[in-house]
């Protein structure tokens, strides 16, 4: 197996998340990734894929959550996100 590179723990952003922002030139995206944020683009809220978002709204998005970064990796791949523990509770997945 490869070697792991030495990174810095993710630090989690604290208090509300920042307003997330729709980047225009990469509206094309949308429905890419299937997961959808509160963002606004120009003046407009609206609900849009996370791929559509400018580079800072995505990494704030990202960091705004423990294992979020985690959770969508796995979605990505298609894996299923769900704990042991949540499905053995709940019987669902967890949301991103």
């Amino acid at each position: 197996m490869g070697q792991r590179r030495n990174s810095a723990p993710v630090e989690v952003m604290p208090g509300p998340l920042p307003t997330l922002r729709v980047d225009p030139r990469r509206t094309p995206l949308d429905g890419m990734t299937d997961v959808y944020v509160k963002a606004k683009q120009g003046d407009r809220w609206g609900s849009f894929d996370v791929a559509t978002l400018e580079r800072d709204s995505f990494i704030a998005w990202l960091r705004h959550s423990k294992d979020r970064a985690e959770k969508v990796a796995l979605t990505l791949l298609g894996h299923d996100i769900t704990t042991r523990r949540e499905h053995h509770a709940t019987g669902r997945t967890s949301n991103i």
